[in-house]
């Protein structure tokens, strides 16, 4: 007869094996940017987060079946900074870890970021959602290059099912990577006394300052950031995917960008600015990419810093 010490050290041996084997199995995303043609062969695999601005546009659109939405303005919230508030920031670790248990995101999933995909403006919410898991320590993320547009492009299922509640995951946030983010008194000094590039990913006229938002208090632009616009990261027509990181690299050039120099990216509230992050630091491969969460909302709000308006 087999001892009882014996049988019991070689179920354990198993089911350590079984596990390991079967963590062994998940899915690795394989870049940054998945096409749809590879997530329909992975959709058993990977949770869809569809990341839209108005989540009742998920029924009414449709969307990739399976997928789950995220309201776009749920993933910012207020901080004190300097004893002002600023809005539309990065949610503190706690609240981000809750957040994303709550659209059923487990520690070892695979995760697909999708948007409407129609137009720039749409795939800003997934680089958004994209930026803050990798701030929080999560790798195993990509972005549906071209969004839902692109799937209903390849002629792929589409969904028009009201969205559903996962079961809640098991997502754990780590400790923040503090170097994917700039703070103030850092774009303070490197306006000071030189630094990193300063981007503004603006459209021009936020640039010059012939118009401004409601929540950024001066029109303008940092003084010394040169401006490389964020619809510029993907193309106009069709589907709205990134283009090759060659001719992104030249539209930066010809615009005063080295998109392989260490740089901090800036918009109104730090959204639009992702796009340019997403490009500079995963797809050109810039590890000295940051982002200014805070942007033009928060700098505008500090007395003394000042605004260069091209036109007056």
């Amino acid at each position: 007869m087999i001892p009882v010490k014996t049988l019991v050290a070689g179920l354990c041996t198993a089911i350590f094996l079984a596990g390991s084997a079967a963590s062994a199995l998940a899915l690795d995303v394989p870049r940054p940017l998945v096409d749809a043609d590879w997530l329909d062969q992975h959709m058993d695999e990977v949770v869809v987060i569809d990341v839209r601005k108005d989540p009742s546009t998920f029924t009414k659109t449709g969307h990739i079946p399976g997928a789950r939405v995220v309201k776009s303005g749920d993933l910012r919230t207020k901080r004190q900074v300097n004893g002002l508030t600023v809005d539309k920031m990065r949610p503190d670790q706690a609240t981000f870890q809750a957040n994303m248990r709550k659209l059923g995101i487990n520690t070892d999933s695979a995760v697909v970021l999708t948007n409407r995909g129609e137009k720039a403006s749409q795939v800003v919410h997934s680089t958004l959602l994209y930026w803050q898991l990798k701030y929080y320590g999560f790798d195993n993320v990509a972005i549906l290059d071209g969004g839902n547009a692109a799937w209903d492009a390849a002629l792929m299922d589409v969904s028009h099912d009201p969205a559903e509640a996962p079961e809640p995951g098991t997502f754990v946030a780590k400790a923040p990577r503090e170097h994917l983010v700039a703070t103030l008194p850092e774009v303070e000094e490197t306006v000071e006394y030189g630094g990193p590039q300063l981007v503004d990913t603006r459209n021009l006229d936020y640039f010059l300052g012939l118009k401004t938002k409601s929540y950024v208090y001066a029109p303008g632009h940092i003084p010394k950031a040169s401006v490389l616009p964020y619809p510029f990261m993907t193309v106009d027509d069709g589907p709205a995917v990134f283009r090759p990181v060659p001719e992104l690299s030249a539209i930066a050039q010809y615009l005063g960008v080295d998109l392989h120099e260490p740089m901090i990216v800036y918009c109104n509230s730090g959204n639009l600015a992702t796009a340019n992050w997403f490009v500079a630091h995963e797809l050109a491969g810039n590890m000295a990419a940051r982002l200014y969460d805070g942007s033009m909302h928060q700098w505008t709000q500090e007395k003394g810093n000042p605004v260069a308006r091209t036109i007056n």
